[in-house]
């Protein structure tokens, strides 16, 4: 069993009211594609960035089709289309970082200004692999008061996936981080909109390996 502090799990569907709270870690859902000329370009500058911030930043891969054929994005079309259509984004590359700031220019004091400002939530998720699934169970903490439209998402990831050839048209065969489903769906799972500090809730969910590379890297 792994435990780890994760932002992914949760997301606020509408912005969220409190007066203390813990280090936030920001999340990044970056929108890329295997056949996006420009992606090729930016998302290694991006990563490379990132991985300096591994304890104030996590990433959310969607693979797109965009221009043209991705495999990743045929891995589970829905997920990414969800949340491609929830920001109303034109194209790839694209990114949101905590739900709003757009922008491939992440700097260190666009990083350090986020992580300022103190999380509304401790997020605890435990969770257990064996060859054909991933059983999570994820607990949600109130550190302070909290109102607001929320919503909890539980995002699988494939942590790396290294193909033999480019899966595209834009020479990559390395993609961190990629979407592989969200339990128990896209939509998510409705949480109570008024929270005091020590409210909890707890949700679980099970996901059948399905269109995974490497089971390792889940």
């Amino acid at each position: 069993m792994k435990k780890t502090k994760v932002m992914i799990a949760l997301i606020a569907a509408l912005s969220a009211f409190s007066v203390h709270g813990q280090q936030r870690l920001s999340l990044i859902e970056l929108f890329s594609g295997a056949s996006c000329s420009p992606c090729a370009i930016h998302v290694p500058v991006l990563e490379d960035t990132i991985s300096h911030y591994q304890d104030k930043v996590v990433i959310l891969r969607h693979q797109m089709n965009i221009p043209a054929f991705d495999p990743m994005y045929n891995d589970y079309p829905v997920g990414s289309n969800t949340r491609y259509n929830y920001y109303g984004i034109q194209g790839v590359p694209d990114l949101k970082l905590d739900g709003a700031v757009t922008s491939f220019d992440i700097t260190r004091s666009i990083i350090e200004a986020r992580a300022s400002i103190p999380a509304p939530f401790n997020i605890d998720l435990s969770y257990t692999k064996t060859d054909t699934n991933i059983s999570v169970n994820m607990i949600i903490n109130a550190v302070s008061g909290v109102t607001g439209n929320l919503k909890a998402r539980i995002a699988v990831i494939e942590n790396e996936i290294e193909f033999s050839t480019p899966p595209g048209s834009n020479g990559e065969r390395f993609f961190f981080k990629v979407l592989k489903q969200f339990i128990p769906s896209p939509a998510g799972t409705t949480l109570a909109s008024t929270w005091a500090i020590g409210d909890a809730d707890t949700i679980s969910g099970s996901w059948t390996f399905a269109n995974v590379y490497n089971k390792d890297e889940i």
